[in-house]
């Protein structure tokens, strides 16, 4: 599931190094080029939100707003549903299709070429996840002035977990495990009306299908070039009550400083995020998208096949379906920062059919098979010169 936005994550993003500093990059990058695991397809200037196991990702792209990638297509939101979901914006999607997020005041849910706008508490409501189950998460307020709720929602009905929670802040698991935040920036996961605190070193991301929750945690102290102590923030997994160090990369030289954080994680256990380091000479930070494999945490730099783009290093990625596609952003050779889509090498994709479409093939599979049985019978019957 997508990470939970903060602003926190938002301040990584805007120290992305610049471009004269690809040297630095390629001095770093050439000696592991040689074991590429993954193909890129460049999704443009924007943002990238969520994937689901099915490839298909939503995003947002200057000049086409946020739309819906599925089978090598982008379609504009302005476009679905007849135009209906222009003014909406997404939040996440599942491995039916199904899109939630909000519109104004309103929670909404896309399923099946439709748009439904959800119940509130009386108020407003946001809708902030969607898992493979079709339940869907978020946080509504009963007036203006009280605080947002958390709230289960179904097409037509809206359940108050009875706890307040920070405006879109909860995700959810496929074992409907969710991780929320207070107000004031705390974390938790919620577990059959049980809230369970994260702790206050822990800042937590998102959650995985199993309930494996990714986050950052800072004081790790470490000895910089010259021998000096300082600290560093490192990224973790939090599972059973029990945190789990990733550590952070090593980029050896005089790079220090380290910061890693793990923003998403799929059913295999792994892990994506972003780590960083400052360049004691120059004291620029650099920045690299990251994955997290048994333990084993690796650029996605190191790992990919950039021939035919124009991208020059990969900054952050945001997540990971459980077909091992990673969403994020990178920087091209032109100084921009695009959005990707990465894939495992090998990995079968086959066009899909549209969630709309669903119908439709179950309908044309049970008139198949109401007319092979009828061939069969007609063939098992006795014909009338038969004794």
């Amino acid at each position: 599931m997508n990470p939970i936005g903060t602003s926190c994550a938002v301040s990584h993003r805007s120290k992305v190094g610049p471009l004269p500093f690809l040297l630095v990059f390629a001095a770093l990058l050439l000696p592991a080029r040689a074991q590429i695991q993954y193909t890129i397809i460049d999704l443009g200037k924007g943002d990238v939100i969520d994937i689901n196991n099915r490839g298909q990702v939503i995003g947002y792209n200057d000049g086409l707003g946020y739309y819906l990638f599925s089978n090598g297509i982008k379609t504009s939101f302005s476009t679905l549903d007849g135009g209906l979901l222009s003014a909406c914006t997404p939040k996440a999607i599942n491995d039916q299709g199904t899109i939630v997020g909000y519109t104004g005041n309103n929670a909404f849910m896309y399923s099946n070429g439709a748009l439904t706008i959800l119940p509130t508490l009386g108020y407003s409501a946001q809708a902030s996840d969607v898992n493979n189950s079709g339940l869907i998460v978020g946080t509504s307020r009963p007036d203006s002035s009280s605080p947002y709720i958390g709230v289960t929602f179904t097409s037509s009905s809206i359940t108050s977990l009875g706890l307040p929670f920070a405006a879109g802040s909860i995700r959810t698991s496929d074992s409907s495990q969710m991780l929320v935040r207070d107000s004031s920036g705390n974390s938790y996961l919620y577990n059959s009306g049980v809230l369970t605190p994260l702790g206050s070193s822990l800042v937590a991301m998102g959650i995985g299908n199993s309930g494996i929750i990714t986050g950052e945690r800072s004081g790790f102290m470490f000895l910089d070039p010259w021998g000096l102590p300082d600290f560093e923030t490192h990224a973790m997994l939090y599972e059973n009550g029990n945190l789990i160090d990733l550590g952070t990369i090593n980029w050896g030289g005089l790079f220090a400083g380290s910061y890693s954080s793990a923003l998403a994680i799929n059913s295999s256990n792994q892990a994506v995020g972003f780590s960083t380091a400052m360049d004691q000479g120059s004291g620029v930070v650099v920045y690299m998208a990251i994955l997290s494999n048994n333990g084993s945490l690796s650029g996605l730099d190191w790992m990919t096949d950039f021939s035919g783009t124009n991208f020059y290093t990969l900054t952050r990625a945001e997540g990971i379906n459980d077909l091992g596609q990673i969403i994020g952003e990178g920087k091209t050779l032109s100084g921009e920062t695009h959005t990707f889509l990465l894939s495992p090498l090998g990995l079968d994709l086959s066009p899909v059919p549209e969630p709309s479409t669903y119908g439709t093939i179950g309908a044309l599979s049970l008139l198949g098979l109401i007319l092979r049985r009828r061939w069969k019978r007609r063939q098992s019957a006795p014909s009338a010169t038969q004794v």
